[in-house]
């Protein structure tokens, strides 16, 4: 069954569509082989080196990650969107993009995340920038319908780098927490600030952490992504209305089972 959208959303994803559609890639799964978590391309293996470092943690990990696009760094237009969006010179210009990109993922795929949790108790979050930066949480909060629901988290401190570290951040005790916790952030490049703090929220009491992450980074210096990037990566066409959570067709919303 295809998921019946509304009309404002579907407004946004066709305006989107006609403005960034000619370089930005939905991350689809197809034929061939990604990690079960980020969707990085492997050969053999179920996850990445990144995942599988994060899944012998041991550590309560995301329940669900949702990737929307796929950036290729250095050079590609998607990418630089992604770290344009927070400059002050570069913000006009690649904000627009970076919210409709927002606006689809949260308006028209929360109810998604919140299908596959089980559950309608479901708040958000937004990982705190390290600089201090807020743009990605006022346009996160600029776009919400249920404001109220922010569970609200701070920088600790200790940049995550490549390990996970849920340390790296404080959620806030005075506040209720909800069966399920949707984080929201821009670029997944190693995946540990955004686990990170999924394990910080589950810590904390969360039941359910789903993790949505605007853009896949991919970089050319690994040979299974240079390969990708070259062949793969150009025929994959921009399709908004492509669930992030399955890579497929949206899950069945809990209103209708």
């Amino acid at each position: 069954m295809t998921r019946q959208f509304r009309p404002e959303v579907v407004q946004v994803g066709t305006d989107l569509n006609a403005l960034a559609g000619s370089y930005l890639h939905t991350v689809i799964r197809r034929d061939w082989q990604a990690c079960r978590t980020c969707a990085l391309p492997v050969q053999g293996y179920p996850h990445c080196p990144q995942c599988s470092t994060h899944l012998h943690s041991h550590l309560p990990l995301a329940d669900r990650v949702g990737l929307l696009v796929y950036a290729d760094k250095p050079a590609s237009q998607a990418y630089r969107t992604m770290y344009g969006y927070k400059e002050p010179r570069l913000r006009e210009q690649y904000e627009p993009v970076m919210r409709a990109l927002l606006a689809v993922g949260l308006r028209a795929h929360f109810a998604c995340a919140s299908a596959l949790a089980g559950t309608t108790d479901s708040g958000w979050a937004v990982v705190p920038s390290t600089k201090g930066r807020e743009v990605l949480a006022n346009l996160v909060r600029g776009l919400s319908r249920n404001p109220d629901s922010e569970v609200r988290v701070a920088y600790g401190g200790v940049v995550p780098n490549r390990g996970l570290n849920p340390d790296s951040w404080s959620v806030e005790s005075d506040q209720r927490m909800p069966g399920h916790v949707m984080i929201i952030d821009d670029a997944w490049v190693t995946g540990s600030s955004a686990q990170s703090l999924a394990v910080a929220l589950k810590q904390a009491g969360a039941g359910q952490v789903s993790i949505l992450t605007v853009a896949r980074v991919l970089s050319a210096e690994w040979n299974h992504n240079r390969l990708f990037i070259g062949t793969i990566l150009p025929t994959l066409p921009y399709d908004w209305t492509t669930c992030p959570w399955t890579g497929r067709e949206c899950p069945e919303p809990l209103g209708n089972r």
